[in-house]
């Protein structure tokens, strides 16, 4: 692992990162979280396997009835009910069944019923219901609290500071699909220590400045193999 992933595995940013996330309301400031719920697909738990590490989940799509299994760390987290609902990611295969990756879950209420019950009808292909059930959707899943999947972008790096101490104005909350692509699209600033552009980061070729698969945060959290968490190419030699 980098220093500069191990940096971001400090407790002073863990603490950063839940402020900024906090202050733009657990929300994707570009897609407003579309881009997860839109590519998301709902499951129902059926089962759960702890060990010391991770919370291990059985779950099912409420449309295709496909089987999926979820990792989620147990640390800081609780064991889902059987019956709760899942918004995942499917991310692979492993083992014969397919992972995803969690984006949101809560109880069932009534609309999730609903829900379930309008995804079920799109199997019957008729445009009345995929309509009806897009617009529930749309008005329903964004109702979700405790959204996964979301990261906090730098919006420029400067020497000598901790990815802590950056003002806040220069953190904004992004999904991890919009953040590849903005890496894709662009590089980011460097800048002195008196705030001076002194050059740009070239974006790693795999993960494009990620750092991280969050898809497969069970394999050592995720990280970039060819990196190793460093996310640009100037930064590969430092380790």
């Amino acid at each position: 692992m980098s220093i500069y992933a191990k940096l971001l595995e400090a407790p002073e940013w863990k603490e950063k990162r839940k402020s900024i996330v906090g202050r733009d309301n657990n929300t994707c400031v570009s897609c407003g979280n579309s881009n997860l719920f839109d590519k998301a697909v709902l499951c129902k738990v059926s089962r759960c396997n702890v060990n010391s590490e991770w919370i291990v989940a059985f779950i099912v799509s409420s449309l295709e009835h496909t089987p999926y299994r979820v990792f989620i760390p147990v640390q800081g987290n609780k064991r889902p009910e059987r019956g709760s609902l899942m918004l995942v990611l499917p991310s692979g295969r492993g083992d014969g069944i397919e992972i995803a990756h969690l984006i949101a879950r809560k109880t069932y209420t009534d609309q999730d019923f609903e829900i379930a019950y309008l995804e079920d009808r799109l199997g019957k292909e008729n445009a009345r219901f995929i309509q009806a059930f897009e617009t529930y959707k749309k008005n329903t899943y964004t109702e979700w609290k405790n959204v996964k999947g979301l990261q906090v972008h730098h919006k420029y790096y400067q020497v000598g500071a901790m990815p802590w101490e950056y003002p806040d104005g220069a953190l904004t909350t992004l999904c991890w699909y919009c953040h590849e692509e903005l890496h894709k699209n662009s590089k980011v600033p460097v800048l002195d220590r008196w705030g001076n552009k002194i050059g740009e980061y070239t974006n790693c070729s795999r993960c494009h400045g990620a750092g991280v698969f969050p898809e497969f945060s069970h394999v050592q959290s995720g990280i970039c193999f060819r990196c190793n968490g460093a996310k640009y190419e100037e930064l590969l030699t430092i380790n």
